[in-house]
C-alpha cells in the first residue's frame, strides 16, 4: 500500500503532466490542492484523493484532437485504488469561429470546495487561427459533487481570462455560490489600455445564474 506522501507525490506528478503538456509553466499561478483530499464518499472509510484528468478528444471526427474531456478520478487516500470517475465534460481548445487549433502554451488550474462539490477553474493560454491576432485566453469551470459517480457536473466556458471565488449562499438552498469574473483588455488608437470586468454568480450546486452578469470598469 502506498503511503499518503507517495500518493500525494503521484498527484503532483499527474497535475504537472496535465498542466505542462503544452510547454513551460514559468508564468503559471500556484495551484491550491486543498480541495483535492477530503472525506467525500460516505461508503469509503477515511479520506479520498481526487485527481483531475484531462484527455485529448477529437469532437468533429477529423482525426485531430480539438479539445479535452475533463473529469475527476476519485481514489482511496493512501492507495491507488480508484473508487470511480466523475462524468466527462468536453472543453474545446479554440472557439468555434476558429475551426483550426494552432497550439496552446500554458494551462493553469485552481480548485475550490463547497461541501462535497469540487470546482475546477482552468485557463488555457495559446493561439488559435481565425482569432483576432490569433491569441487565446480561454477559461472554463467544471463543478461536481464527488460523493458519487452518478452525480451530474455543471460547466461553463468563457473566451476570456477567468477568476473565481466562493461566496455565501444567495438563493437559500443551503449551498454556497461561485462568483466568476472575466476580464477584457482594450487599447485605443492612442495606445492607452483600459479593462472591464464582467461578474457572474452561479448556484454552487446547479450552475444556474443567480444574477444578471454586469460589466464594471477596472482600469481607465
Amino acid at each position: 500500500m502506498k503511503t499518503d506522501k507517495t500518493l500525494f507525490s503521484f498527484l503532483l506528478f499527474a497535475l504537472f503532466v496535465n498542466l505542462a503538456e503544452a510547454g513551460s509553466l514559468d508564468n503559471a499561478s500556484p495551484i491550491d490542492l486543498a480541495a483535492l483530499t477530503g472525506d467525500y464518499v460516505a461508503s469509503n472509510p477515511g479520506f479520498e484523493t481526487v485527481v483531475p484528468s484531462w484527455n485529448k478528444f477529437d469532437s468533429d471526427g477529423n482525426g485531430v484532437p480539438d479539445g479535452d474531456k475533463f473529469h475527476f478520478d476519485v481514489y482511496k487516500t493512501g492507495t491507488v485504488t480508484k473508487l470511480f470517475s466523475t462524468l466527462d465534460v468536453f472543453f474545446p481548445e479554440c472557439p468555434p469561429i476558429s475551426k483550426f487549433h494552432s497550439h496552446y502554451f500554458e494551462k493553469v488550474a485552481d480548485f475550490k470546495r463547497i461541501g462535497n462539490i469540487i470546482i475546477l477553474t482552468a485557463i488555457l493560454r495559446g493561439n488559435c487561427t481565425g482569432m483576432p491576432t490569433n491569441k487565446l485566453n480561454e477559461g472554463y469551470l467544471y463543478a461536481v459533487n464527488v460523493s458519487a459517480s452518478s452525480n451530474t457536473p455543471w460547466s461553463k466556458l468563457f473566451n476570456q481570462r477567468l477568476d473565481t471565488g466562493v461566496i455565501p449562499d444567495r438563493n437559500g438552498n443551503g449551498v454556497a455560490e461561485v462568483m466568476a469574473m472575466t476580464s477584457t483588455l482594450t487599447t485605443d488608437t492612442a495606445g492607452f489600455e483600459s479593462s472591464n470586468a464582467t461578474v457572474n454568480i452561479f448556484d454552487g450546486k446547479t450552475g444556474a445564474a443567480i444574477v444578471v452578469p454586469r460589466v464594471y470598469p477596472m482600469q481607465h
